[in-house]
């Protein structure tokens, strides 16, 4: 989970799991779009939220345990 920097901003450059194959299909999607990765990544994320229901205002837990 990614937690604030006291200036309320969040870390911008993430590490996780991924195959080389999904990785593969994702710059060929980018690169046909015109997008970067940030932006399809960033889409993702959104649509992930969004399908869990979580729009608008919501209260988060407090991340500061």
């Amino acid at each position: 989970m990614y937690k604030p920097h006291k200036t309320g901003k969040f870390r911008s450059r993430v590490s996780f799991d991924i195959t080389p194959e999904l990785i593969t299909h994702v710059n060929a999607i980018c690169s046909r779009d015109k997008l970067s990765f940030s932006v399809v990544c960033t889409q993702a994320i959104e649509e992930y939220v969004r399908n869990h229901g979580l729009t608008g205002d919501y209260p988060l837990p407090d991340l500061a345990a």
